[in-house]
């Protein structure tokens, strides 16, 4: 290590002892370009200094962020990359892989974990997963990730090393074409880095570097205290109240009751898989009625990082048969969700489709606008809803539920009344945020459909099986109720072959998928669909599930290969979104590109 980053050490440490904040309980500017010179060679410096970072305002933050040469996205945003996307490194054992980057111009590792799932598709926790492990446990293989944050990655290439195991070079460019690169390298680690974020299930403690989240430990959705670490507002409690509850007739709308969060729906954490990049919490969620169990539970997962919390929700077709069921049942339900955010006075909120149309903001002071009145007039958000609480810290809540309003696939919900609900209640003489969405009545038509398809068998438990189950019951002439259906829901809404086809495909490229890549999945079905829709004739399911099983054959992709899908609900939480929340969007829509170079030293450069 060079001499001159020791000499920055000891004065940054002096500076933090003598002046950890000026007389207005601002950071110190000389302190703050010490710590930023600090930080971008030492991933661990934000947990170090954290204490004389308290008072640190959106300014300071900011100052920070362009420091290390990131933006608001990028410096909060992990990159997640397969083991199926790096075969150089596949069949070698997890320990004994280390990332690398350039730092302070020396090749240094950096902070990053590998998480192993089982052959489901969720975190895969020796000794608490019923599921067997994809592939061998210990092993880069599977579905199996490597994870890391892009701001550890380096902004210089290495030219020149003695290290004789470098596997692959992975470059890593943004929406903006800023590149950073790291280097997976075939060595055990060396050097245990402070965990981004770290999760107690025994004391109900979530635990990051920039915010705290305290919940009853049998219940991940019974929150009770969520708390920003930094800015003006520091270590007070955000959270008013979170409320969930579905209220429905059971089999007659005169006999209801009421399912309600913390009481009838809870989360069970079973365990956690943590490292120093994410800590995903394995849960089983069930519905509890006089005290007792129900039948309707649902294993999940959480995935909590240092500014951001993740639901991959299964796309389950497993719980296709018992989700009829239970539907069939409900009689006029209405579902109410909301969320109560307390110290938000002088907060900017806005909805996407809103602000795509209007570029404005709500403001939370206790006084209606027109602006507000039309919050509360939309049927859905769009992609994502912003909260900027002008304090240091904001939220950005984002979505690939596969309806877009009036799309294809929201012609289903015809019939359900569902609207989103902004509210400034005021609590001890100051105005609060309160966000939610209401919905009622039941889509009939997907209770329908669900009625029509046929019942797949108990062993069928992905995608692609199903996909080929039902092309042969196609075959055999077994989706005709089906096709009724779909005609008559969407005799209205379809113009022509292209419209429908672009359409299904905007909706179902809201998920993620595992097994197949999105952009392959989408060429087989534009393929597919292209000669064997007749809009306006009614969808002849069976002979579109035949035509792209050939299609597929065509292109040599087997459909048994897409085994899961996803909807992702992720929320962040970045330090500010300003006047642009949809640029942020944006970015962490598109993520980091990632791309793999066989690494090869230059002979006329060379890292010191």
């Amino acid at each position: 290590m060079r001499p001159h980053y020791y000499l920055s050490i000891l004065l940054f440490i002096a500076l933090s002892w003598a002046m950890p904040a000026s007389a207005n309980n601002a950071v110190d500017e000389r302190f703050l370009n010490t710590f930023i010179k600090i930080y971008k060679n030492d991933p661990e410096a934000l947990q170090r200094f954290q204490a004389q970072l308290i008072n640190a305002r959106p300014e300071d933050m900011d100052k920070v962020v362009h420091g290390l040469e990131t933006n608001t996205y990028t410096y909060l945003a992990p990159v997640i990359i397969p083991a199926a996307n790096i075969p150089q490194a596949q069949g070698l054992a997890n320990g004994q892989l280390t990332l690398m980057a350039i730092k302070d111009g020396k090749l240094k590792e950096i902070p990053f974990q590998i998480d192993e799932y089982d052959n489901t598709g969720l975190i895969w926790v020796n000794d608490i997963s019923k599921n067997d492990p994809e592939g061998k446990p210990g092993t880069f293989d599977g579905f199996d990730e490597l994870i890391f944050m892009y701001r550890d990655a380096g902004l210089e290439p290495l030219t020149h090393s003695s290290q004789p195991n470098i596997i692959t070079e992975l470059v890593l460019t943004d929406n903006q074409n800023q590149t950073r690169y790291a280097y997976l390298v075939n060595q055990a680690p060396t050097k245990t880095f402070n965990p981004y974020i770290n999760v107690d299930l025994d004391q109900g403690q979530v635990r990051s570097t920039v915010f705290e989240l305290d919940f009853n430990p049998k219940n991940l959705l019974d929150v009770k205290t969520m708390v920003s670490k930094v800015g003006p507002e520091a270590g007070q409690n955000l959270l008013g109240d979170l409320n969930i509850k579905l209220s429905t007739g059971i089999l007659s709308r005169n006999l209801r009751f009421s399912l309600e969060v913390p009481n009838n729906i809870r989360a069970l954490p079973l365990g956690v898989k943590d490292g120093p990049v994410r800590s995903t919490v394995l849960i089983r969620a069930r519905v509890w009625y006089m005290g007792m169990p129900t039948l309707l539970t649902h294993p999940l997962q959480v995935q909590f990082y240092e500014q951001a919390t993740n639901i991959p929700v299964p796309f389950d077709i497993s719980s296709i048969s018992t989700l009829r069921h239970f539907v069939g049942m409900l009689k006029e339900p209405k579902l109410d969700i909301s969320l109560q955010l307390k110290h938000t006075e002088n907060a900017n909120i806005t909805f996407a489709n809103l602000f795509e149309k209007h570029q404005d903001f709500a403001q939370v002071d206790g006084k209606t606008t027109s602006f507000e009145q039309l919050l509360n007039a939309q049927r859905m958000p769009g992609d994502w809803v912003s909260v900027d609480s002008n304090k240091g810290w904001g939220f950005l809540f984002s979505h690939g539920i596969p309806v877009t309003e009036d799309g294809l696939f929201d012609q289903y919900l015809d019939g359900t009344d569902i609207n989103m609900v902004y509210k400034e209640p005021r609590i001890d003489g100051s105005p609060v945020l309160e966000l939610g969405f209401q919905g009622k009545n039941l889509p009939m038509t997907v209770f329908e459909l669900l009625k029509a398809a046929p019942t797949l068998p108990k062993r069928i438990t992905e995608l692609g099986d199903a996909f080929l189950f039902y092309e042969e019951q196609g075959r055999n002439g077994k989706l005709q109720k089906y096709d009724e259906i779909v005609h008559n829901t969407l005799k209205d809404f379809a113009q022509n072959n292209e419209q429908v086809t672009e359409a299904f495909i905007t909706d179902m490229s809201r998920m993620q998928y595992v097994g197949m890549k999105k952009e392959q999945l989408n060429a087989l079905i534009r393929a597919g669909l292209k000669d064997t829709l007749a809009i306006p004739e009614p969808v002849d399911h069976g002979k579109v599930l035949t035509a792209l099983v050939a299609e597929a054959k065509n292109q040599g992709v087997d459909w048994a290969d897409l085994r899961f899908a996803n909807i992702p609900i992720t929320l962040w939480f970045p330090h500010k979104l300003g006047t642009e929340p949809d640029k942020f969007h944006q970015q962490q829509a598109q993520g980091i590109a990632v791309s793999l170079q066989p690494w090869q030293p230059s002979e006329t450069a060379a890292n010191p």
